[in-house]
């Protein structure tokens, strides 16, 4: 059986505005992590200022706003790391814009550019 996939562009269509959170401990890290790549092997980053995505830390908070077009990025980072705190954060993300327990194959999926 083949492993789901979602695109880029089913992630930028279910929302087409920017995602906000807010994270603390493990969650927090793992987004941390996924940001600080910088630009990745896919020759992506997900965290451009002139998108609008912001990134600040408070009283051991992360608040987050990424632009419709990193979203995609995070999520695939998030996804393709060994960290399950990390597939955690993406499937919530998922979850949160309308992505079912189906789309995501009940946990095993793949988020691929369009």
């Amino acid at each position: 059986m083949a492993i789901p996939t979602i695109t880029y562009g089913q992630i930028r269509e279910k929302h087409p505005e920017p995602f906000t959170m807010e994270m603390v401990g493990d969650e927090a890290d793992a987004i941390i992590d996924a940001v600080n790549q910088g630009i990745d092997a896919h020759l992506e980053a997900c965290f451009c200022r002139e998108r609008g995505d912001r990134f600040n830390i408070s009283g051991g908070r992360l608040y987050c706003m990424v632009s419709a077009e990193s979203l995609p990025v995070l999520v695939r980072r998030l996804t393709e790391t060994d960290n399950e705190h990390a597939e955690s954060v993406a499937s919530g993300i998922l979850s949160c814009i309308g992505f079912s327990e189906q789309d995501m194959g009940y946990g095993l999926y793949q988020v691929i550019k369009n």
